[in-house]
């Protein structure tokens, strides 16, 4: 993951608007307690210091109606790649998709917040139909963008 994971996270740097410090990460750890080489994967996105989107700590892996029915090292490993797929898709997508995407973390939402190429015209749609997260990554972009001259 650590490869594919870095080539992804360049490609996300190179469209969040520079005036941001914003930063996107993917790791594995081991758990205490989980025999063998089990890793987990975590993603976290940080806001000027601040952690405002953590994965799996603040989203528990749950069972959903299209949960498969899998141990918990073999859940978070299959919500890991949907996190970068659902990612991907937004990279991807042309502009009406990245305006519509949506996911069960919220992390489109705080990409979408945080792309450069999404202009100040489309800022109050986007802090409509973003969360939290979200929304202080756009206050953060428009105060950034006021304190210039």
């Amino acid at each position: 993951m650590s490869k594919r994971w870095s080539k992804l996270q360049k490609k996300i740097y190179c469209m969040i608007d520079p005036n941001l410090d914003w930063q996107i990460h993917c790791i594995k750890y081991r758990l205490p307690g989980h025999s063998g080489m089990q890793e987990f994967p975590r993603y976290f996105v940080t806001l000027n210091g601040k952690i405002i989107f953590d994965w799996p700590k603040a989203y528990p892996l749950g069972e959903g109606p299209e949960s498969p029915k899998l141990d918990l090292t073999h859940r978070a490993c299959w919500r890991a790649s949907e996190i970068t797929e659902a990612i991907i898709e937004y990279l991807e997508g042309d502009t009406q998709k990245q305006m519509t995407l949506k996911d069960p973390w919220g992390i489109i939402d705080i990409v979408r917040a945080a792309d450069r190429r999404i202009g100040r015209r489309r800022w109050d749609q986007v802090f409509a139909i973003s969360n939290s997260a979200g929304r202080e990554i756009l206050l953060t972009r428009k105060a950034a963008k006021q304190s210039k001259p």
